[in-house]
């Protein structure tokens, strides 16, 4: 996902485990960066993500044992760089599909 011109990457699977990591990328070098001192609070695969109003919301997914997740985290920019929990969803899911409007 891009904000503030910055492209992200949240998570996802390496083919062994799913990640809680937070890669940059950094068009200079063309490479993504993993940003070492945050991660997700959760590891998930296949969530969806959003960004409004200077937050990303990243929305259910699934885990290392495979569950769907119903819950959510959100990054905040608006003062540095804050993750916390999100709102649960009525029911757990991957491959949701989310969309904010008037960012």
């Amino acid at each position: 996902i891009v904000h503030q011109k910055i492209l992200y990457n949240f998570g996802g699977y390496d083919g062994r485990r799913f990640l809680n990591t937070i890669e940059k990328y950094q068009p200079e070098d063309e490479i993504f960066v993993l940003l070492e001192n945050n991660h997700l609070l959760k590891a998930r695969s296949r969530s969806s993500i959003c960004c409004s109003n200077g937050e990303i919301y990243i929305f259910g997914g699934f885990d290392n044992l495979g569950n769907s997740l119903r819950d959510s985290e959100i990054i905040d920019f608006r003062e540095g760089f804050e993750i916390r929990s999100g709102p649960k969803m009525k029911f757990s899911r991957g491959y949701v599909s989310v969309a904010s409007l008037f960012t």
